[in-house]
């Protein structure tokens, strides 16, 4: 088999012969075997979305409280140029992105975020999942039967992304979402 045909069109691979050899293990360990582990933001989701850069979990809350939102905005706007730069140090860029979340989840809680609040905010988000992923969570749950697991990592809290799974009737019963 080429490994031309086991990679998107776009796609480097820095070595096809170990790239097929690893598909070829995993077919023929079958599904049983199989584990599915993916990242939420930017990965399962699009990154641009109807022209504009997609929200990610935490930027599509909105509680209707200006103060909690300028709050947010102004972390936003503190922390994710430290996110995307490469001239950062991983190990403190780490500390830096931790404390982000730890400032954002004491504004979620001071703001006093509801369950509807976050309903809503799925509701209004602007926010879609890469094509193929409604249909790979589809086939995923066909093939669990009963073995399969699979795990979403985010940087966010389930309830939020389980709502947003199910606003496109990605069934969940066999996926776990963890945060970090």
């Amino acid at each position: 088999m080429s490994s031309a045909s086991n990679t998107a069109p776009h796609s480097v691979v820095a070595d096809p012969t170990t790239l097929a050899r690893k598909i070829a293990d995993i077919r023929a360990a079958g599904p049983t075997k199989l584990q599915v582990i993916a990242d939420f933001d930017g990965t399962l989701t699009r990154y641009w979305y109807d022209g504009a850069r997609g929200q990610s979990s935490h930027g599509l809350l909105r509680q209707g409280n200006e103060e909690y939102d300028a709050k947010r905005e102004a972390l936003y706007q503190h922390y994710h140029p430290i996110e995307i730069c490469p001239d950062i140090p991983l190990s403190e860029k780490a500390k830096l992105m931790e404390e982000w979340w730890e400032k954002t989840h004491g504004l979620l809680i001071e703001g006093g975020l509801t369950y509807e609040a976050i309903t809503k905010s799925v509701s209004d988000a602007a926010i879609a999942f890469r094509e193929g992923v409604v249909e790979l969570f589809e086939y995923l749950e066909v093939l669990s039967k009963p073995s399969l697991a699979n795990t979403i990592f985010r940087n966010f809290f389930g309830t939020c992304l389980d709502t947003l799974l199910c606003s496109v009737w990605i069934k969940i019963s066999n996926n776990f979402t963890m945060s970090l």
